[in-house]
């Protein structure tokens, strides 16, 4: 989305931290996060596929095929903030064209693609049109997504869970609802051979959060057996930053425990070996597999 957001995530990339990202096409971070995955083709990127622009100021974007995108643009010229107006206002063939030039644009950029996932969860299952695009382009480009086999992990702390119950709440109907999302697309999965993880860390250390290490620390401690994606944002602090992007602060958080020397080492003493999307996406390119 913008320097300091990819300069986290290539920081913990180089320092073991973390093995997967996804990079956003259409806004101005993208040739500089695509330079790195070109460069460095041990680094698990994927293409976070993207019809919304719900920031602010110079972090909006337009549609990568944008003179032939005009249901996909507010006034403005950017994308819809949200899903919904994106529901309402959207031709498919539209987003349908959009998407594959996302990740035709991100294939042509020396990203070698390793999965798909959605933005704001738009393509995730609450209209099944939408769904059906995403799950369509990952069996064309046989490309494994963003969804669970078993089951979306909410790790929250019991402190945190008493003293903000408002915010617990919001966030425990949010994880449901992506919950059923994810449980739709069983079967549209198994029907294509579209490989996804097990399990996914929904949400990181909520906002305020005491002490943001611990917490990750006990996500690690606590992963089941399986492929578990955890899911999380990194970014630096800067002027910029912490004017435009609300929750700047857990992010920053974020990328001091993905970037701490002593990760990789817990992550090792709990078993966990870290992988990419890759080893699912070659599973689903053998020989022999549907197509």
């Amino acid at each position: 989305m913008w320097a300091e957001e990819n300069r986290a995530t290539i920081e913990a990339f180089e320092t073991g931290g973390i093995s997967s990202a996804t990079v956003m096409v259409p806004p101005h971070g993208f040739a500089q996060a695509a330079e790195y995955a070109r460069t460095h083709r041990q680094a698990g990127v994927g293409v976070h596929l993207t019809l919304t622009s719900e920031w602010h100021g110079t972090h909006r974007w337009a549609p990568v095929s944008a003179a032939k995108a005009p249901t996909l643009v507010d006034q403005s010229g950017c994308m819809w903030r949200d899903g919904t107006e994106v529901y309402e206002a959207a031709a498919l063939q539209e987003v349908e064209s959009e998407l594959r030039a996302q990740i035709e644009t991100a294939l042509a950029a020396g990203v070698d693609v390793t999965h798909l996932d959605s933005h704001m969860f738009v393509l995730h299952g609450q209209r099944s049109e939408f769904r059906r695009i995403y799950l369509g382009l990952a069996n064309e480009y046989r490309l494994p997504v963003r969804a669970v086999r078993r089951g979306l992990l909410v790790p929250l702390s019991l402190k945190w869970t008493i003293s903000k119950p408002r915010l617990m709440l919001r966030l425990v109907r949010r994880a449901l609802r992506l919950r059923g999302f994810f449980a739709r697309m069983l079967g549209e999965l198994t029907d294509l051979d579209i490989q996804c993880p097990d399990y996914l860390v929904f949400a990181g250390p909520p906002r305020l959060f005491d002490e943001p290490a611990n917490y990750w620390r006990q996500v690690v401690n606590l992963l089941p057996s399986g492929v578990t994606e955890i899911y999380c944002h990194l970014a630096r602090l800067t002027t910029e930053t912490v004017a435009d992007v609300r929750d700047i602060h857990e992010r920053e958080a974020d990328w001091e425990f993905f970037v701490s020397p002593q990760t990789p080492t817990l992550f090792e003493q709990a078993g966990v070996n870290l992988i990419s999307y890759r080893p699912l996406r070659e599973q689903m390119r053998a020989p022999g597999r549907t197509e």
